[in-house]
């Protein structure tokens, strides 16, 4: 993040930090806001420099706000569920839904919900949809996922989510 000296900047990257713990910033650390000095030239994380910089986390998170990789091509004529593969235990409960789009002379979109609790699961797992969802052949299709997970703690994927 640049032009850390100046406060918009800053009070930016405090609160992205806060609402997002599992994001690390790397370097010298910053000063508390309440230290009385909202105009700091020397607050870089980074020395002889005016940027901070923040590392993600080695995992993808899923918490309680809805998230999604956005919507993806999918070129099978049916969507059966979706792989994770988690990178700790997962004791809570999944909601998804699935946002289907195919595009075949006229736009059609299709949204189906579903949820599933996990209660320590761990590893590679598949969630099936209660019935597949079936497009039309010779349409371009797309599905567009979003996750909500309600648990202690977010739930952490080694990689995105695969439809299948």
């Amino acid at each position: 993040m640049d032009n850390i000296a100046q406060p918009g900047p800053y009070y930016a990257l405090l609160d992205f930090l806060s609402r997002n713990p599992d994001w690390r910033q790397i370097g010298r650390p910053l000063p508390d806001p309440k230290s009385g000095i909202p105009f700091d030239r020397h607050r870089a994380g980074i020395t002889n420099t005016d940027f901070a910089i923040v590392r993600a986390p080695r995992s993808i998170l899923i918490g309680s706000r809805p998230t999604t990789n956005g919507y993806i091509s999918f070129p099978a004529r049916s969507l059966m569920g979706v792989r994770l593969t988690l990178s700790d235990n997962a004791t809570g409960t999944l909601n998804m839904q699935f946002i289907m789009r195919s595009f075949e002379g006229v736009l059609t979109e299709t949204i189906v919900d579903h949820s599933v609790d996990l209660e320590g699961n761990t590893g590679d797992i598949e969630i099936r949809l209660p019935r597949p969802f079936e497009w039309t052949a010779n349409a371009s299709n797309t599905a567009e996922p979003w996750f909500v997970w309600k648990g202690e703690s977010n739930l952490k994927l080694v990689k995105a989510p695969q439809l299948f």
